[in-house]
């Protein structure tokens, strides 16, 4: 796997070494016809759910839901595959076997993982009669399953509802701009941070190797904000094959902020859409019921508040003209030209930001008040 000019890893064949099986070709997910040996559905049960542990759901994305399902698989001695930044800030998919290594594998990380080994780690595991949790956008999950060429009872697969996938390339130029401006080793970036509220989990924090963190805005999230505005994604993420019914995973996992009001005493701390694509994904949730909590929605109101799970992001206007000076002109300067919300947007981010905290606060004062009577 070779990085393009983008900074995008890509298949390159060792021709003196290839001997035309076309094996390759024949379980690439893009040329196949989609999960047809596997029982999935093509209107899955949704839910809006969120873990009763309110230390993990903090520190989830969202609602926790993708922890709940990692915890029962590791507590009957199973093993969870998810993306997780290396000490050089590389997102490479690993596994954990144990509750105390969850955490490296929650929160959204907004770059493509490399997968690694991670598919071979995990057929073998399988092959050993172990439970395998594996987590990864729908093009991973996709793959995987292809690779594996048929269904086994103790595999369990979770896709989420992907914008797109960044460049690797973009994101460790960004990681060398944040350390040059904070003159620190970066050790973690959290995208969605919630200690304003999930409502408001809008900007980054960044965690160095001294301990210190420290939050970042402006021209400081520009990664986020080129996430945002699809100027950083693979090309294929604008023509996406696996945005579509029925999922390739038995679960997706991913955000639904449209039931904030119906849900509003909990909505701050942040809900998870939950889709059951096949029968195992609804067997198994009812084993989640003691460290979960449910409430049924409708497709309809997932795909209102997340258009990504069947529509391909768009094709910004800059993105060919950013990607021709990524590679000669310094972060900071792509920063400026390309990556820095107009004023008016950030003044706008800025008040929306402002009632949402005052808003958390309010919510968490009512409910204070209820709870003491």
């Amino acid at each position: 796997m070779l990085p393009d000019r983008e900074g995008f890893l890509y298949p390159e064949i060792d021709e003196a070494k290839c001997i035309r099986c076309e094996r390759c070709r024949k379980i690439c997910p893009v040329l196949s016809s989609g999960p047809s040996a596997f029982e999935r559905k093509e209107s899955p049960k949704t839910y809006a759910c969120w873990i009763n542990d309110d230390l993990i759901r903090f520190q989830s994305s969202s609602g926790g839901v993708f922890s709940a399902i990692a915890l029962q698989v590791l507590d009957s001695g199973g093993i969870v595959f998810g993306a997780s930044y290396d000490e050089s800030m590389h997102l490479r998919h690993m596994s954990v076997e144990s509750r105390n290594e969850l955490d490296l594998l929650r929160r959204s990380k907004y770059v493509q993982s490399e997968l690694g080994d991670a598919f071979r780690q995990a057929k073998d595991c399988l092959h050993r009669g172990r439970r395998v949790f594996f987590v990864g956008a729908p093009c991973q999950i996709a793959g995987l399953n292809a690779y594996l060429g048929a269904d086994n009872q103790n595999l369990l697969t979770a896709d989420f509802i992907c914008h797109g996938v960044p460049s690797p390339g973009v994101f460790s130029e960004y990681v060398k701009y944040i350390e040059g401006v904070y003159g620190r080793r970066l050790k973690e970036i959290n995208f969605r941070d919630k200690r304003r509220g999930w409502p408001n989990s809008l900007f980054a924090i960044a965690k160095f190797d001294t301990g210190e963190e420290v939050m970042l805005s402006g021209r400081k999230n520009s990664f986020r904000y080129g996430f945002c505005t699809n100027l950083l994604l693979r090309k294929s993420c604008y023509n996406c094959a696996f945005k579509k019914l029925p999922r390739w995973g038995d679960f997706t996992i991913g955000d639904f902020a449209i039931v904030q009001d119906k849900y509003s005493n909990d909505a701050h701390k942040g809900i998870s859409c939950l889709l059951l694509n096949s029968p195992r994904g609804e067997g198994y949730v009812e084993l989640l019921k003691d460290r979960t909590f449910f409430f049924e929605e409708t497709l309809a109101e997932a795909e209102r508040g997340n258009r990504h799970l069947r529509h391909s992001a768009s094709t910004p206007a800059g993105r060919e003209k950013f990607f021709e000076d990524f590679n000669t002109v310094p972060f900071a300067c792509l920063t400026e030209r390309y990556l820095t919300p107009p004023l008016l947007a950030r003044i706008r981010g800025f008040i929306k930001c402002h009632l949402n905290l005052q808003t958390v606060l309010f919510i968490q004062k009512v409910t204070r008040w209820k709870n003491t009577g």
